[in-house]
């Protein structure tokens, strides 16, 4: 009897540290997402020629969308970015 109690505690043990160990790896494959994501975006919006400016430039040019591309993706260049934060200070008060 006493046997069988170590063995059910031993392997209930083993099952958490189990369960632990794959949790830790999920939490690095999420980590790791997050890098690649973030790498991927900066990619879109960030540098020359990348492909959100482009497609700003083909609109400014005259193609008609009923889509718009996400604000956050957008870039600002640092007067844009200064006239925004200007105006949602203003909207604050």
């Amino acid at each position: 009897m006493q046997l069988r109690l170590q063995n059910k505690v031993r392997d209930l043990y083993e099952k958490i540290v189990g369960f632990l160990e794959s949790m830790e790896d999920i939490g690095k494959h999420i980590n790791k997402s997050q890098e690649m994501y973030l790498k991927a975006i900066g990619q879109l919006r960030d540098g020359r020629g990348n492909l959100v400016n482009q497609a700003e430039k083909l609109k400014k040019l005259g193609v008609k969308s009923n889509k718009e591309i996400p604000s956050n993706l957008l870039a600002f260049d640092d007067e844009e970015e200064d006239e925004a934060t200007d105006q949602k200070k203003l909207g604050q008060f």
